[in-house]
């Protein structure tokens, strides 16, 4: 066992084994229902690909998105909360009176130029509810900072297709590799059910590459590292994240001097994020 983990963490160490790191994650819990997340925004559209783009209030009702809680719906919102307080969702009427597309876009992300990355979400997509049969449209979109790419068409069948939160819906976006852009969750409407989105998450086991952030801007030592691990950078608001080898997020924080005695002897991946760009290095707790 000794000798396998001695191996496991040497793979680690020259990237033969990444850890899975988390680039975008919205549950809309830090919205408290009032606001959308930082650098996530809401238009309608005449068509799919977003032209005519107009901008829609965040508190118009379920005619477009907003923020759900178990309030929403005439009280029957709890059904269309996966987790938590909160959730995104619109109503069946959604775009019935004008331009029909309803974007809610991501704020921007790097895609990494090597390894897996992958969209996972989970949804309340309903066209055989209560009611009957009502075909309900949804779409899933990638801007690479040129043009809109659908990712995922959801076009509800009659007595079949439904996903009320059931499984986490997974869209791989390797055809996007080394691409910097945001996403777009896009129902039309159809006169089908409501909709609701929760738990977005873009994860990778790949790293960023180093360009991303210079190396003379951040700097990460000692390594390996006993007590306190330092950071030097030149940039503002830094998040850290550190992940063990099984890409179990351990510790957070903001700080700039972070003790690590609490957290067990071996290889870790310390993630840095700063005004949307990411660097990612290994390093040895003793």
């Amino acid at each position: 066992m000794r000798k396998f983990s001695i191996l496991f963490a040497i793979l680690i160490m020259f990237g033969f084994v990444n850890a899975q790191i988390v680039i975008l994650e919205q549950g809309f819990e830090e919205t408290a229902g009032t606001t959308w997340p930082d650098g996530w925004s809401t238009f309608s559209a005449s068509d799919l690909m977003g032209s005519d783009q107009t901008p829609t209030d965040f508190n118009a009702g379920d005619n477009t998105w907003f923020i759900c809680s178990e309030a929403s719906f005439g009280g029957n919102g709890g059904d269309y909360l996966y987790e938590g307080d909160f959730s995104a969702a619109l109503g069946y009427t959604a775009g019935s009176e004008g331009n029909p597309f309803n974007y809610l876009q991501t704020s921007e992300f790097n895609i990494p130029s090597n390894g897996t990355t992958s969209l996972k979400f989970y949804h309340w997509f309903v066209s055989n509810g209560g009611a009957g049969f009502f075909s309900t449209h949804f779409y899933v979109l990638y801007n690479d900072g040129t043009e809109w790419h659908t990712l995922e068409s959801f076009i509800g069948e009659q007595g079949s297709g439904d996903n009320a939160f059931d499984e986490e819906v997974v869209i791989d976006l390797g055809d996007y590799k080394g691409t910097v852009g945001r996403l777009a969750f896009v129902y039309e409407y159809s006169d089908g059910y409501q909709y609701a989105l929760d738990n977005v998450k873009v994860e990778t086991d790949g790293t960023v590459d180093i360009k991303d952030v210079n190396k003379s801007e951040i700097a990460v030592y000692p390594n390996p590292v006993k007590d306190v691990l330092h950071i030097a950078n030149q940039a503002n608001n830094v998040n850290v994240e550190i992940f063990d080898m099984l890409g179990r997020l351990v510790l957070s924080t903001n700080k700039n001097h972070i003790s690590v005695t609490e957290l067990a002897n071996g290889v870790y991946t310390i993630q840095l994020t700063t005004d949307g760009r990411a660097y990612n290095q290994k390093f040895i707790k003793e």
